[in-house]
């Protein structure tokens, strides 16, 4: 129960990657085509649930920076600079401040600002 969880945390680090949602989650028909509304709409409901709670944690999650060609043709993008600023843009516009940028090989996009 992620409410009974978050409660019982100081942070918490989502992994809230577009490319990890399946189709039509948050209304979104291909949510990884879409990194500024995934994040807007998960932090949306994320923030929901942390205001009902005694012990609010901090929310730190993880950003994607990185392409997922695993999930088929025409349901992913490249990850460059303006997929992750857009990440970053609806963290920002939601209040938030903190994250983390996630890529297993290492190699993030240049030139983003951070």
């Amino acid at each position: 129960d992620f409410a009974e969880m978050a409660n019982q945390a100081d942070i918490v680090s989502s992994m809230i990657y577009p490319s990890h949602w399946a189709a039509y989650s948050f209304e979104l028909e291909k949510p990884d085509l879409e990194p500024y509304e995934l994040v807007k709409r998960y932090l949306k409901e994320e923030q929901e649930i942390f205001s009902s709670l005694e012990h609010k944690p901090q929310s730190r999650p993880w950003l994607q920076d990185f392409t997922a060609p695993w999930i088929g043709e025409g349901n992913y993008m490249v990850y460059d600079k303006e997929a992750v600023e857009a990440q970053i843009k609806a963290l920002h516009d939601m209040g938030q401040e903190e994250y983390l940028i996630w890529n297993a090989s290492g190699e993030y996009s240049e030139g983003v600002d951070y």
